[in-house]
């Protein structure tokens, strides 16, 4: 059994990048539901612990 985990790099202001990235790609292909664990570094971090809560990828900017 493979266990899926969302990781998501820090960097800043370029955090946004990557909330935008990811709520692109849930829209295309579901990632966060399919996900099993979140995980990051600094702002990556931040973005996992909102994810990991419940919060929707499009309530964070």
């Amino acid at each position: 059994m493979a266990f899926k985990i969302l990781s998501s790099d820090g960097g800043g202001i370029r955090g946004l990048i990557t909330v935008l990235l990811i709520q692109n790609l849930d829209e295309d292909f579901d990632v966060i539901s399919k996900a099993d664990g979140f995980a990051g570094t600094s702002t990556g971090g931040l973005i996992s612990l909102g994810l990991a809560n419940g919060v929707a990828i499009k309530d964070f900017w």
